[in-house]
């Protein structure tokens, strides 16, 4: 008989009641890369330190974490991580309030979605890097919100303390050159494109006796209306 093959855990079904967050007035989406266009951009201080240790306490109760490791192949990222994945809505909800007014505001719709950032996604995942844990360099695809009629657009990472070696978000363009370099930073928010927009990236190597926790999930937009196709000209395309 078989083993039968390791399970990632999930959160709970219906978790407990969530810490309270509360939208912060005079913060600002910064523009991290590139300086004309943005597809990078940071927002200090979407989270206060209560509210952040709040939330880390909520999540190391309630979100049992299992280590993922695997080793760099050709079409995929070495990693080394302690994570959980889980559906929450309410979650989604409570960050969402928290950050909408400067996302909405600062974030550009994007050429292949159109529309406005209209929420996050249901679907979160918690990290937690220890000593020597990263992720290799790698690209984020969007992701389809069959239940909302929406698309992912942007990456959200929101980090949950601040981490006093390694552990930065990393970001390169062609040959490996670094064009921006975020530092974990509690109640940071950091916001990145997806898909074809999306930039080269890893998460580097948390230093010795430190943790990094952070949150994932996507920023959606309502779907593009399909552009009626262009009538061949006669004699067609070769």
């Amino acid at each position: 008989m078989s083993k039968k093959q390791k399970q990632q855990p999930q959160a709970p079904a219906a978790l407990p009641k969530l810490p309270k967050l509360v939208a912060k007035h005079g913060i600002e989406l910064r523009g991290l890369y590139p300086e004309d266009a943005p597809t990078i951009y940071a927002l200090h201080n979407a989270l206060s330190a209560s509210e952040c240790a709040s939330l880390l306490a909520y999540l190391q109760s309630n979100c049992p974490l299992t280590r993922v490791a695997h080793a760099q192949t050709k079409s995929i990222a070495w990693r080394d991580v302690d994570r959980v994945e889980f559906v929450s809505p309410q979650l989604s909800a409570a960050v969402w309030a928290a950050v909408a007014a400067p996302l909405r505001s600062g974030l550009p719709a994007r050429t292949t979605r159109g529309g406005v950032p209209e929420g996050l996604n249901a679907k979160w995942r918690v990290y937690r890097y220890k000593e020597g844990q990263g992720f290799g360099p790698h690209y984020d695809e969007e992701d389809a919100c069959p239940a909302t009629a929406r698309a992912s657009c942007y990456t959200l990472l929101l980090y949950l303390n601040d981490v006093a070696a390694g552990g930065e978000t990393v970001f390169y363009r062609s040959r490996g050159r670094e064009v921006a370099a975020v530092t974990p930073e509690q109640g940071l928010v950091v916001v990145h494109a997806q898909g074809p927009d999306c930039l080269l990236h890893e998460g580097r190597p948390v230093g010795r006796g430190c943790e990094k926790w952070l949150l994932r999930s996507d920023v959606l937009a309502a779907e593009a209306p399909a552009e009626e196709a262009e009538e061949p000209e006669e004699g067609g395309a070769e």
